[in-house]
């Protein structure tokens, strides 16, 4: 859960703050887990701490992103790239990806859907649909490398 909340946030305090929030909301909700190893209860319980991580980014007033001179468009350095973006500039560039690109792209990050939930919806094996979004994560860091507009 730790490392779900510093994924998002890339900072370790407000990681553990993002767990105190999720913990105190699975207790207040301890009746909807089962069986606490059960892989429903695992799920449920990273979901939460997904949604508090980004509710304290969205409440934070402090820029949570490394500075320009110094990033990286790692797989991170792109989600901080678009982070700092307009949301009309992020939907110029992605729209930039073209085809099945965007949509994998979209089905990640827009709609925070698993690389199998992917696979599923778009009927692919979850190793192709991998591939692609690395193959759109390449093409996107490009697009915004040379400058997309």
């Amino acid at each position: 859960m730790y490392n779900k909340a510093y994924s998002i946030l890339k900072d370790r305090k407000l990681a553990v703050e993002a767990l105190c929030d999720a913990f105190e909301h699975i207790w207040k909700n301890i009746s909807k887990f089962d069986d606490p190893r059960g892989s429903r209860s695992i799920v449920l319980a990273v979901t939460i701490v997904r949604n508090c991580s980004y509710a304290l980014m969205e409440n934070k007033s402090r820029d949570l992103t490394p500075a320009k001179e110094s990033r990286e468009f790692s797989a991170y350095g792109l989600e901080d790239t678009l982070h700092e973006m307009s949301s009309s500039d992020i939907t110029k560039v992605v729209n930039r990806l073209g085809g099945e690109n965007k949509n994998i792209f979209l089905l990640k990050y827009a709609y925070g859907f698993s690389d199998a939930k992917t696979a599923r919806t778009l009927n692919e094996s979850e190793n192709n649909v991998a591939a692609r979004l690395q193959k759109a994560q390449k093409k996107l860091r490009a697009l915004l490398l040379r400058g997309w507009d």
